[in-house]
């Protein structure tokens, strides 16, 4: 399990889920978009999930290794986790500091239990 920053993790989960209550606005990548489609991921799991979960692991750049593309992060990448119904959403959560200011996109979402 990657730890990239770790000591980071809750001031970056807390701007997180600040964001999306006070705005409500989520950026998707359109592989996340695919991916919830295919996985019966809703926008309300998302958003909860990115409230309420919590930080698995950490990855730098470059060091994300899974999906299409492995190693081809350009952002740190963060995976947070959260139980819906019984079972875990995993979503991978891209950061990106733009003049200081920090953002972030949702790159994919999987359930851990891999159906």
């Amino acid at each position: 399990m990657s730890q990239h920053n770790k000591e980071m993790w809750d001031v970056e989960l807390q701007f997180i889920s600040e964001w999306v209550e006070k705005r409500r606005t989520i950026n998707y990548t359109i592989h996340a978009q695919q991916r919830m489609k295919e996985r019966l991921v809703g926008k309300e799991m998302i958003k909860n999930t990115l409230i309420y979960g919590r930080i698995e692991e950490g990855f730098d750049k470059g060091e994300y290794s899974r999906g299409e593309h492995p190693h081809d992060n350009r952002d740190p990448v963060r995976t947070i986790k959260h139980v819906i119904n019984g079972r875990t959403l995993v979503i991978a959560v891209a950061l990106e500091n733009l003049n200081g200011r920090l953002r972030f996109s949702v790159v994919t979402v999987y359930w851990k239990d891999g159906k």
